[in-house]
């Protein structure tokens, strides 16, 4: 993105296609909706993930801090299209995978295929 002199962020749509579902919010500058959606999901997986996860689960671990963000790729611009932002509406769509116990065996793989197993689990329990 960055050659030389500072480009402003409407150079991106000119560049590659990219599918990243908050690439429009991002490109036009509107930080504050790209915040307040983030911290939103951030604070419904706090809710739903975070808060009662033992200390031994892979949630807690980069591998499931890097799922969540896949999951949040995934809602994002759902999220956007309904104009619904809110920290509830993230909970409404993760809270099937609150039960979910990351501290368990199969999930202590700390590598890109245990993101893979978190990421899927996660997905099974709230896309069915």
């Amino acid at each position: 993105m960055r050659k030389g002199d500072a480009s402003p962020r409407q150079v991106l749509k000119d560049g590659p296609r990219d599918k990243s579902p908050l690439r429009e919010i991002y490109i036009s500058g509107n930080d504050v909706l790209l915040f307040q959606i983030i911290l939103n999901y951030l604070k419904a997986c706090d809710e739903v993930f975070w808060k009662g996860a033992e200390r031994d689960s892979y949630i807690l671990k980069t591998i499931g801090v890097q799922a969540v963000f896949d999951i949040l790729r995934q809602l994002a611009g759902q999220a956007y299209a309904d104009r619904n932002i809110s920290e509830e509406y993230f909970v409404s769509k993760l809270k099937g995978a609150q039960d979910i116990d990351f501290s368990e065996d199969c999930f202590k793989n700390p590598s890109g295929s245990g993101r893979t197993v978190i990421r899927k689990a996660i997905e099974a329990a709230i896309f069915g």
